[in-house]
C-alpha cells in the first residue's frame, strides 16, 4: 500500500492481480472524502520475483500522480478529445498532413472509440491493443479485410501524439499507446511488368493524353507526385535532361510543393534523343491547345495536364493510367508498381543496386536493397560464375 497527500487530495495505491499481471489500483480521495479509483497496468507479469518490481512500479506511479498534482474533472470521451485535439493542431502542421490525420481520425479512430465508449483517463494499453488488432483484421472501410501494418503505424503515431499532449495537459498520467505492440509489417514484394509488357503499355498510350506520362513513368521510374509535378522549366532540351524537384499531392485538395520527398529525390535525369523529341512535340501540342481554348485555357508550366491545361487530380490520374493498362490487355497494377517495373528492368539488365538507387532517388542503398535485392540475380550469377572459374574443384 502506498500513500501520498497533497493539496487536500489523498492518493493511495495497492497492487491487484488481473489476467496474470500486476495492476496498480490508484485511489484518490479529495478533501470531501469522495473516492476515484483508477486501474493502471504495470505491464509486469505475475511470475518469479516480480512482486518487488511491481511494488517499485506502484511507487513510481504514485509519484507520477503526486508530482503532476492532477486535477480530476468530468471524464472526457476519448473520441471527443482527439477530435478537439486535431482542430487545435490544425495550423501547426502541413495541410496534407492535417488532411491525412483527419481521414484516419474521423474514418477509423472516432467511430471505433465512440462505439466502445472509451474515456480518456481510463484508456488502457488493452483498449488500444484491441483497437489495433481489430483494425489489422477488419479495419477497411469497404469491409474487405484489414488495414496494412504501415497504415496502423500511421494511426499509432497520431494516437500517440494526441495522448502525449494529454499528458502534457495533465489529463492522463502516462501514455498507454507506448505499451502496445503493432502487427509486424510483411516484407513487400512489388508487382512489375516485363520489358515486353512495358512496351505494350507505351504502345497502348500512344493515342492518349497520357502518352508522355507513361513514357516518363516507365523510363524515369517516377513517383506519382513527381510525375504530376514535372514542369517545363525543369527540362533542359540542350542537355537532354530533366530535373526532378517539384511534386503534386492530394488528400482532399491538390497541394503543390516545390520540394521532393527527400534530398536524394531531387535529381537530374538524362533523356534519350527520342524522349527529348517527344517532349518537344508535347510542348508544341500544348502551345496549340492554348490558342484553341483561348480564355478558358488554364495556363501553367506543368507538363502532365489535360488538353485545357488543368492539372490532373492524382487519384483520377491513377484511374486513367490503369484504363490504359486494360487497353493494353495487361494485368492492372498500382501506378507505383510502374516504378518497380523500372527498377526490375534495370537490375535484370545488369545495372547494380547503387545505380538503381540513384536513378530512382532513394535516400540510401538499403532502401533499394530491401525492395529490390531479390531481383539482383544477374550480378549474383556473374559472381558465382566468375569466382567458380578461379577455383579448382
Amino acid at each position: 500500500m502506498g500513500f501520498y497527500f497533497k493539496g487536500g487530495i489523498i492518493i493511495t495505491g495497492s497492487l491487484q492481480i488481473k489476467r496474470k499481471k500486476y495492476f496498480a489500483i490508484i485511489n484518490i480521495k479529495d478533501r470531501f472524502g469522495k473516492s476515484k479509483p483508477k486501474w493502471v497496468d504495470t505491464g509486469i507479469l505475475v511470475t518469479g520475483n516480480n512482486k518487488k518490481k511491481a511494488e517499485k512500479k506502484l511507487r513510481e506511479i504514485l509519484c507520477e500522480y503526486e508530482n503532476k498534482n492532477i486535477i480530476f474533472t468530468k471524464s472526457i470521451d476519448f473520441a471527443e478529445y482527439i477530435s478537439n485535439w486535431l482542430e487545435l493542431i490544425k495550423h501547426t502542421i502541413e495541410q496534407t498532413t492535417f488532411e491525412s490525420y483527419h481521414q484516419y481520425v474521423h474514418k477509423h479512430i472516432i467511430p471505433y472509440f465512440t462505439a466502445h465508449k472509451a474515456i480518456l483517463d481510463k484508456l488502457s494499453k488493452q483498449h488500444l491493443q484491441m483497437y489495433y488488432n481489430f483494425q489489422f483484421e477488419h479495419g477497411r472501410i469497404d469491409g474487405k479485410g484489414g488495414l496494412s501494418a504501415k497504415t496502423l503505424k500511421n494511426q499509432h503515431a497520431i494516437i500517440g501524439k494526441a495522448l502525449k499532449d494529454a499528458m502534457m495537459d495533465d489529463l492522463i498520467v502516462y501514455n498507454p499507446n507506448d505499451r502496445v505492440k503493432l502487427p509486424k509489417k510483411k516484407p513487400f514484394i512489388g508487382k512489375y511488368y516485363s520489358v515486353e509488357q512495358a512496351n505494350q503499355l507505351i504502345k497502348a498510350s500512344k493515342d492518349t493524353d497520357l502518352y508522355v506520362a507513361v513514357i516518363l513513368a516507365v523510363f524515369c521510374g517516377l513517383r506519382r507526385s513527381e510525375l504530376l509535378g514535372l514542369k517545363w522549366a525543369s527540362v533542359n532540351f540542350e542537355q537532354k535532361a530533366v530535373t526532378i524537384k517539384d511534386t503534386v499531392v492530394r488528400v482532399k485538395t491538390i497541394i503543390e510543393k516545390e520540394r521532393t520527398k527527400n534530398k536524394s529525390s531531387y535529381r537530374t535525369m538524362r533523356l534519350t534523343d527520342e524522349i527529348t523529341n517527344i517532349l518537344k512535340n508535347e510542348k508544341e501540342k500544348q502551345r496549340k491547345n492554348k490558342l484553341l481554348f483561348g480564355d478558358s485555357y488554364h495556363d501553367n508550366d506543368y507538363i502532365i495536364k489535360h488538353a485545357d491545361g488543368t492539372v490532373y487530380l492524382p487519384n483520377s490520374f491513377t484511374k486513367i493510367f490503369q484504363r490504359i493498362m486494360k487497353k493494353a490487355n495487361l494485368p492492372v497494377i498500382r501506378l507505383h508498381d510502374i516504378r518497380h517495373t523500372t527498377a526490375s528492368i534495370l537490375i535484370n539488365h545488369g545495372f547494380n543496386l547503387k545505380e538503381v538507387q540513384e536513378w530512382l532517388g532513394h535516400s540510401d542503398i538499403g532502401t533499394t536493397a530491401n525492395i529490390y535485392g531479390h531481383l539482383d540475380s544477374q550480378s549474383k550469377n556473374n559472381i558465382a560464375n566468375g569466382f567458380g572459374q578461379l577455383l579448382t574443384m
